[in-house]
C-alpha cells in the first residue's frame, strides 16, 4: 500500500474577476444541481480572456483557476449558457426542460491534455458546497452533482439527436485519468470545510469571496491519499487553525472515489 500525506495546508479560495458577457438569461426556477466542466482553455489568462471576447456564447457561474482563484462570469438572478442541449439523466429526481436553469454551471480552466490542479479541485468542492448550503440540499443528495458528459444529448435535426456523447466534460477521454473527478468532488463535498458567511453580514453573496473578505475562505486541511488493492481512497480532515501549515504541492492526478 502506497500513502501520500500533503501535510498540513491553508486553502484560501480568492474571487479574483468579474466578467459579465451577457451570455446567459433570466433565472426562472431554483437551481435543482451543479454540472462540472472543463472549459478547453490552454491557460488561465487565456480562458479569462475568452470570456471577454466578443465571439465568446457560452458562459458558467464560476470559472475556476489552476491556482484555485475563481471568476464570476454570471449575475447571480441569471442562468448561465453553460448545458446547450441536454436530456436529464435521473428523471425520477431530476426533472427539467432547460439544464441551464436546473444546474449552476461550475468549470475548470483546463482542456482534454490536463488534469486538474488540486487547488482547481478543493476550491470546486467548495463552491459547490456553498451551493448545497444556499439551496438547502441535504448533503447526502449527491446525485446532484452531475457532469456535462452526463446530461448533454446531441439536438435535433442532427444524426444522433437525442444520444448520450455530445460533450465528455469534465472527466475527459480517458476515465482512468478524468481532467476533473466527478466522483472526487461528490467526495469532497459533505466533508470539506466551509467557513459560514459571519451571522447579519451584509456581504453581498458575489464579492464575499473576494480579497477584502477573502479570510472567510480560509480552510485549514490535511489531505491524505493511499492507494490498497489497486484502489484509490481519498481522506480529508479538517483541522484546526492552530495547526502547523505547510505549502501546497499539487499532484499530477487526483484520485477517483465512487
Amino acid at each position: 500500500m502506497s500513502v501520500k500525506d500533503t501535510g498540513m495546508f491553508v486553502h484560501q479560495m480568492e474571487l479574483v474577476k468579474t466578467i459579465y458577457n451577457g451570455q446567459y438569461m433570466k433565472r426562472t426556477q431554483k437551481p435543482q444541481g451543479v454540472m462540472l466542466h472543463y472549459d478547453e482553455s490552454t491557460s488561465d489568462k487565456g480562458a479569462l480572456g475568452w470570456f471577454e471576447d466578443p465571439r465568446c456564447r457560452v458562459s458558467y457561474d464560476r470559472l475556476v483557476l489552476d491556482t484555485g482563484g475563481y471568476a464570476i462570469l454570471c449575475p447571480e438572478d441569471m442562468a448561465a449558457y453553460h448545458a446547450g442541449t441536454c436530456r436529464t439523466s435521473d428523471p425520477e429526481r431530476l426533472s427539467y426542460k432547460s439544464a441551464n436553469q436546473a444546474f449552476k454551471g461550475i468549470a475548470i480552466a483546463a482542456n482534454n491534455l490536463e488534469t486538474a490542479t488540486i487547488e482547481q479541485v478543493l476550491t470546486v468542492a467548495m463552491l459547490t458546497r456553498l451551493y448545497f448550503n444556499e439551496y438547502n440540499w441535504p448533503l447526502t443528495d449527491l446525485w446532484r452533482i452531475k457532469g456535462h458528459e452526463d446530461e448533454a444529448v446531441y439536438p435535433e435535426g442532427t444524426e444522433r439527436a437525442g444520444r448520450r456523447g455530445r460533450k465528455i466534460d469534465p472527466t475527459g477521454p480517458d476515465k482512468r485519468k478524468p481532467v476533473l473527478s466527478i466522483g472526487c468532488i461528490r467526495y469532497l463535498v459533505p466533508r470539506i470545510q466551509v467557513p459560514a458567511k459571519p451571522a447579519g453580514s451584509n456581504i453581498p453573496n458575489d464579492r464575499f469571496g473576494s480579497r477584502r473578505y477573502s479570510a472567510y475562505w480560509r480552510s485549514y486541511i490535511r489531505l491524505v491519499s493511499y492507494r490498497s488493492d489497486n484502489d484509490w481512497h481519498f481522506v480529508i480532515e479538517n483541522q484546526p487553525k492552530t495547526a502547523p501549515v505547510k505549502a501546497l504541492s499539487r499532484w499530477s492526478v487526483m484520485p477517483e472515489h465512487p
